[in-house]
């Protein structure tokens, strides 16, 4: 698909314009008023790409009033109703005819570009955004459970013989799971694994120490893991793509039946 142009919004901002399908948009005011909090609530990605910024949602003529443009307008404005109210009384009531002009005025820098340019449907725009919004969520969520681990890397190795020598301690759970490993996985695992420098659970680093492998997932077929590694000697964070996954997994599946074992 070929980009064309650019187009700056009201924040300063460049959004590349794409000289694709334009997608019909029928009922648009009604489907806007009916989720405009929706809208204004994540306006921030329809901020980031033209194809929503520029959805038509009413159109006067030739003239259109875009999505961004009105989400834009409704930032600027106090608002002692709702969006939707806001947006049929200036529309369609037109009581309020200095108001209309502000909104016509502010909207016209889009409204050329509007009908050249690629964009999508409202219902398109709401769909993506709830599945983005999803995902972050469970991003968010997954950062929660994986910090306490990830963060005290460090941390937990420098107290790795204190930790070892309490089973309540060593016991402690962690996120990592891994096919083939049935048990949960416990930080003792690793920590012995770590300081034994086990080829399987450990990565040579760039600064030529070895880093601790914390986190690897792979095929059993292929062999080709995923890992992500933490190197204590030069602090750094990195992921990679190694092989033997069945070597790594057999190597913590039997570590960890060791533990559990003497427990």
């Amino acid at each position: 698909m070929k980009i064309s142009n650019t187009i700056k919004i009201k924040s300063g901002k460049e959004l590349k314009l794409y000289g694709g399908q334009k997608h019909s948009n029928k009922n648009t005011i009604r489907y806007f008023c009916e989720h405009a909090d929706f809208f204004y609530e994540h306006r921030e990605f329809i901020f980031d790409n033209s194809r929503m910024f520029l959805i038509p949602v009413y159109q006067d003529r030739d003239f259109i009033y875009t999505l961004g443009g009105l989400l834009e307008w409704l930032e600027s404005i106090t608002q002692v109703a709702t969006i939707s109210e806001v947006i049929k009384d200036v529309l369609f009531q037109k009581d309020n005819s200095d108001r209309l002009s502000r909104l016509k005025q502010h909207c016209s820098r889009y409204s050329k570009a509007a009908g050249e340019y690629e964009h999508l449907t409202l219902k398109n725009v709401h769909d993506t955004i709830t599945s983005l919004v999803k995902q972050r969520e469970h991003n968010l969520a997954e950062k929660r459970i994986w910090s306490p681990y990830i963060d005290n890397i460090e941390l937990l190795y420098e107290h790795r013989n204190e930790i070892l020598a309490h089973k309540e301690w060593a016991m402690a759970t962690i996120p990592l799971k891994v096919y083939m490993v049935c048990q949960p996985i416990c930080i003792g695992t690793m920590l012995r694994l770590w300081a034994n420098e086990n080829e399987w659970l450990t990565y040579q680093c760039e600064c030529g120490h070895k880093a601790f492998i914390y986190s690897f997932a792979g095929s059993p077929l292929s062999g080709t893991t995923s890992i992500s590694y933490k190197c204590i000697h030069c602090h750094k964070n990195g992921n990679a793509q190694v092989g033997s996954f069945l070597s790594r997994a057999h190597t913590l599946a039997l570590t960890q039946q060791e533990l559990w074992f003497f427990r």
